[in-house]
């Protein structure tokens, strides 16, 4: 790291150290933040990266931690589609609520806002529907519960390496279809 560089440039190279292109797409993983602090300058850094780098694809998903708080630092700007994504729990369904609130209270406009059920049984399906219009987030499938995913999860395979009649796949494949993605 040479002396004079700042620290947003600093960052900048790091991002392209991570960006990993690969065949059909790129992909970039940031690990969390560690420890107490502010974030603020780094969010914004990373904000204005992202924003420069998405200009360069058709298309840029972003996966963000569970919770709140990437809204009320509005790392979300300029977002078309905000997919909220939860389990079938009554703590999920509450947070999914408070993020299209917290996004409106802080003036965040996505042009469409969308509720995924994951780890879902037929059952929770309904519950999901349900939830999903009490708190007026337009609904766009459930991700049933997956054998295959957990085994992968738990040897560190990459879902890439999915199954293509994998049922999990065949749900999300639905849901970027019905969000207009595909």
């Amino acid at each position: 790291v040479l002396p004079t560089m700042i620290k947003k440039d600093l960052l900048e190279s790091r991002i392209f150290e991570v960006l990993e292109e690969t065949r059909g797409f790129d992909i970039m993983t940031i690990g969390r933040t560690e420890g107490a602090g502010c974030y603020c300058a780094v969010n914004d850094f990373l904000t204005d990266i992202i924003d420069t780098l998405s200009k360069n694809y058709d298309l840029t998903v972003i996966d963000m931690e569970a919770g709140l708080e990437h809204l009320s630092r509005r790392t979300d700007r300029g977002v078309d589609i905000m997919v909220i994504v939860t389990d079938p729990s009554a703590l999920g369904f509450q947070t999914a609520k408070r993020i299209k609130e917290l996004a409106k209270e802080v003036r965040i406009d996505f042009k469409k806002v969308y509720l995924v059920g994951n780890r879902s049984s037929h059952v929770m399906e309904n519950m999901i529907l349900k939830i999903s219009i009490e708190f007026g987030i337009e609904l766009a499938g459930a991700i049933p519960e997956d054998k295959v995913i957990q085994e992968f999860n738990l040897k560190g395979k990459s879902m890439i390496e999915l199954p293509l009649d994998n049922p999990a796949l065949a749900a999300v494949k639905k849901i970027v279809e019905r969000i207009g993605l595909a």
